[in-house]
């Protein structure tokens, strides 16, 4: 469990978890360090010091195993594993999930890149306009992202009315940022590793599905969308 102010484990040395009078439960590092007299939660005041607030007893020992169900080793950049806490040299600095990505993005970082949205859409060139109204038009696209030795599959859907305006900006930077390529789909009764089918004129009288042969069953395809490739290094 953690701190809702810093997001780091509470512990019982410097982050151990201090009742404030007004019931929330912060830890001590956050109270020492911020102005003082007032929680951080709902900013009602008090009068105690910091030391002299009760510990959350109760909550150390409901932590117990729970709060090593979502660590982040920050060496090795991934879930922590076994590895990462028996290394008896302590060089694996294990933490949790949303102190790991409080690092990865610095306050004010988000706010940042939420100015430079507007550069980037007038920088766009020709090429890369084209690929971002393409992603925008249609309704999902499936997204396979490769690094190193890890591998991560999604869908990114556009069928909310209005789009997700979180959405656009994404399609705005995959067109902008990861250096897209157009594969062609497979032809019209084409597909991949499908035997071609055999032809028949549409003057021609076409007999009832059961008194066709199995091989000449001909089932109606569906065309298929243009696949984007990207590639992007980060």
């Amino acid at each position: 469990m953690e701190c809702d102010i810093c997001f780091e484990e509470f512990n019982q040395e410097r982050r151990v978890p201090k009742i404030v009078p007004c019931g929330h439960t912060v830890c001590l590092q956050c109270l020492q360090g911020s102005e003082r007299g007032r929680c951080l939660i709902c900013r009602t005041a008090y009068s105690a010091s910091p030391e002299s607030l009760p510990n959350n007893f109760k909550l150390i020992q409901c932590q117990g195993d729970a709060r090593l169900s979502r660590p982040w080793c920050m060496s090795c950049t991934t879930k922590a594993g076994p590895r990462c806490w028996d290394d008896e040299r302590d060089e694996h600095e294990v933490i949790n999930i949303k102190a790991a990505m409080k690092r990865s993005l610095p306050a004010g970082e988000l706010e940042q890149a939420a100015g430079q949205l507007q550069s980037v859409q007038r920088q766009l060139q020709d090429k890369e306009t084209q690929h971002a109204l393409t992603l925008l038009a249609k309704e999902s696209w499936s997204v396979t992202l490769r690094g190193g030795d890890r591998i991560l599959t999604g869908t990114l859907r556009n069928t909310k009315d209005p789009v997700d305006p979180l959405n656009k900006a994404l399609c705005l930077l995959l067109a902008a940022r990861t250096a897209l390529t157009e594969a062609d789909g497979p032809k019209d009764g084409k597909e991949a590793g499908s035997k071609t089918q055999q032809h028949i004129p549409t003057q021609q009288y076409i007999p009832t599905q059961q008194h066709l042969p199995y091989e000449q069953v001909i089932m109606p395809q569906r065309r298929r969308a243009p696949l984007l490739r990207m590639r992007t290094e980060m």
